[in-house]
């Protein structure tokens, strides 16, 4: 992530895994704020609990909702969502068209469909990719993690 960052560049993640991608985020030297949003109380309690960072704030509301606001929705973001698998395509993809055309978006999915909550799984990083809306590819990666894979996409 960090050749796609600029130096004024605020984060927005949704769907923090209880504050860990902030966290992680943030200890990796990104300085600048960090907003994370959850709409699962027990991920917003454990998030706060947790927080070390002075640069990360938790709000406890949908992440994409800030697709619909002009002041959230700016060039300056870099937008992350390590749970792609749990958000249903076509609303995945409504979001996606509607980012500001220069905000980076990190995204991230799997193959393991046998988890019911997964419901937007794909079979490989490039099917994830035709699945999303017309975006400039900037990174694209597999990583094999026992019998499943992860797919990751940087798009602008």
């Amino acid at each position: 992530l960090q050749p796609f960052i600029e130096p004024e560049d605020t984060a927005v993640i949704i769907g923090g895994w209880y504050g860990l991608m902030a966290h992680m985020l943030s200890e990796s030297g990104f300085a600048n704020k960090i907003t994370d949003y959850e709409i699962d109380d027990v991920c917003i309690d454990l998030h706060t609990k947790l927080k070390v960072h002075d640069n990360i704030s938790v709000n406890h509301q949908d992440g994409f909702e800030i697709f619909d606001s002009k002041e959230h929705n700016g060039n300056d973001k870099v937008i992350i969502c390590t749970a792609c698998e749990h958000i249903d395509q076509e609303d995945l993809y409504e979001y996606m068209s509607m980012k500001n055309p220069y905000a980076r978006v990190l995204l991230q999915s799997n193959n393991m469909h046998d988890i019911d909550s997964h419901i937007n799984c794909h079979d490989s990083v490039d099917h994830f990719i035709e699945t999303l809306p017309d975006m400039s590819v900037l990174y694209k990666g597999t990583k094999k993690i026992g019998d499943f894979e992860r797919y990751m996409v940087i798009a602008k």
